[in-house]
């Protein structure tokens, strides 16, 4: 009896599902037609004004031409540089404190390296 009700429930539930189903597949081909003739109208427009659908719009120019002039003064304030650049930490004006050593120029101390012991390779697990 229990899969009777079961397979009852089934069947209720597939006549009644099944008209959305249909109703969302039709949604989504009438949205699909309208997004195609609305590219392809689109399209023939910006063929016919002598532009590509490719081509950068005005937001992306402003844009761009921010981006040069942020380039230009980045590469002004590089080719001008106040202060000399070395390639040691301790010449930093970070480090600028009196108790820094630089690791390759401070007192050099030798480690004693321990030996290596060889496994043997002879043994059984």
């Amino acid at each position: 009896m229990a899969t009777f009700f079961k397979n009852f429930g089934k069947g209720l539930l597939y006549v009644v599902a099944f008209p959305f189903i249909i109703l969302a597949i039709v949604l989504a081909g009438v949205v699909g037609l309208f997004v195609f003739f609305f590219q392809l109208g689109k399209l023939v427009y910006l063929f016919f004004t002598g532009r590509s659908i490719n081509s950068d719009l005005e937001e992306d120019i402003a844009a761009k031409a921010k981006l040069q002039v942020m380039e230009h003064q980045q590469e002004e304030k590089t080719s001008n540089p106040q202060t000399e650049l070395s390639l040691y930490p301790s010449d930093s004006p970070i480090y600028n404190t009196s108790d820094y050593v630089s690791p390759t120029f401070g007192e050099e101390k030798e480690v004693e390296a321990e030996p290596i012991e060889e496994e043997d390779d002879n043994h059984v697990i």
